[in-house]
């Protein structure tokens, strides 16, 4: 009986034992279901956080793509619209140019004095500051002025008396400025200066410094360098065009170049220079002063000289850098072109001018640029963009003709240390002796006569 009762108890315990285990496991099922099902719903909680992001994204994305695209197309429609205005201006420009110097030689140095004055005047401009000129005086505000006209007379002056001393003299009322240039000249510089320091007002003194250092730069590098662009047009109208023409093809065919092929930057203080247009503007400068050279040479209105101020150029005795030359061809060359089949002659007939046109062309290619690019920097120095709005596409005359200074300034030295010398031209010399009065004219044919003497062994 007991052990039936013990069977019965422990019968009982593993169904009771059994029975918790299916509920323990039926919870633990249920719990596992329950987790699971959480689970599911905070993950599509975050897959929907998750989509909603990225059709947020998607849209923002989207948006600003869209904005981005409107924003090129505005930029390339600015582009195109800025090209246009550019060509038009430039080739106004050329036409103008080329019309200038169908006029003459008188009409060309005037159109270079304007320039000079109306260029100073942009980068005075620039110096201002509106509120301190306000409460300064009339000195002031002259003084870059009275500096710019001192400095125009005694370099045009000087340069006229040298050349034109004898035309000068048929106006009697210019006798006294001939005799005394030096002088009058020195006095209106010791005027500027002490206007400039008379003008000095307490509390303005680092401006007003400044705005003398502007106007000495500009003198320097604007007035002084055109004067011996008028000098180089004096000597034949094809030494001032030629230097002109080299650099208006080398900045528009770096411009061409570099928006066609321009991917390496050049130089920082002007990103938009790339070494595709500086190289491609080199190479395109070369050709052309080649051939440009052989054109100007057609007419003898380009190769002569001025020589009397009221007379008019038509013809004279060309100098021999505009005769046909003889030049014999290095062997190594005639063997190179004879191993593909093309046999040269010997000797080549070219014009110097072909030659040293070249040369000018190496310097508008690879030096006048830096011209350029010093008035970037200038420009990115006080934040602006030009330095006027006087030429549409191109903005003042300074951003126009930034490098035809340096270039003039090099064609000056080179035409004179190379190619012209003070026996191929004596005409200042003879006008200098046609203004001396008779006892010097007898000294001179004294002189003369013993130096022809005894040159010729008489």
């Amino acid at each position: 009986m007991k052990k039936n009762r013990n069977n019965k108890k422990k019968q009982n315990k593993r169904k009771r034992a059994n029975k918790n285990k299916v509920t323990k496991a039926t919870e633990v099922s249920v719990a596992e279901e329950y987790e699971e099902e959480q689970f599911k719903q905070i993950q599509n909680k975050d897959n929907k956080k998750k989509d909603n992001r990225d059709n947020k994204e998607n849209k923002e994305t989207t948006e600003k793509d869209s904005k981005k695209t409107d924003k090129e197309e505005e930029e390339a429609k600015a582009k195109r619209e800025k090209f246009k205005t550019r060509t038009k201006s430039t080739l106004l420009l050329i036409g103008i140019l080329f019309f200038i110097f169908y006029m003459g030689h008188i009409y060309v140095a005037f159109a270079l004095v304007l320039i000079t004055i109306f260029s100073f005047r942009e980068v005075i401009l620039l110096s201002l500051e509106t509120q301190r000129e306000k409460k300064l005086g009339w000195a002031n505000k002259s003084f870059p002025y009275l500096f710019l006209f001192s400095l125009v007379y005694y370099l045009y002056g000087k340069f006229l008396l040298e050349r034109y001393s004898n035309w000068l003299m048929k106006f009697s009322f210019l006798a006294i400025f001939s005799h005394y240039h030096t002088f009058i000249s020195y006095a209106l510089y010791i005027t500027c200066f002490i206007l400039f320091v008379a003008s000095l007002e307490k509390g303005h003194y680092k401006y007003q410094f400044k705005k003398l250092s502007w106007c000495l730069m500009a003198l320097v590098l604007i007035v002084w360098q055109t004067n011996v662009m008028i000098r180089n047009l004096l000597d034949g109208l094809v030494w001032a065009l030629l230097p002109i023409t080299l650099i208006f093809i080398n900045d528009i065919a770096a411009y061409l170049w570099g928006i066609s092929f321009g991917k390496h930057p050049l130089i920082m203080i002007s990103p938009k220079k790339t070494w595709e247009g500086f190289i491609g503007a080199f190479f395109t400068t070369m050709i052309s002063a080649f051939f440009i050279a052989k054109l100007y040479n057609i007419f003898d209105y380009m190769v002569c000289p001025l020589e009397n101020l009221d007379t008019p150029v038509t013809t004279c005795e060309r100098h021999y850098v505009f005769q046909p030359q003889q030049y014999s061809l290095p062997l190594y060359v005639i063997d190179t072109f004879a191993k593909i089949g093309i046999n040269l002659s010997n000797t080549i007939e070219l014009l110097p001018l072909q030659l040293h046109s070249l040369i000018l062309a190496v310097f508008a290619s690879l030096i006048a640029p830096f011209g350029g690019f010093f008035a970037s920097g200038l420009k990115r120095a006080i934040n602006i963009k030009d330095f006027a709005n006087t030429i549409p596409g191109h903005g003042g005359l300074v951003d126009r003709f930034d490098c035809q200074w340096v270039m003039g300034f090099f064609a000056y030295v080179y035409i004179n240390t190379f190619i012209l010398n003070s026996s191929d031209n004596i005409s200042p010399i003879i006008s200098k002796i046609k203004s001396l009065d008779d006892e010097q004219l007898k000294i001179i044919s004294d002189n003369l006569t013993e130096i022809v003497q005894n040159r010729l062994g008489i």
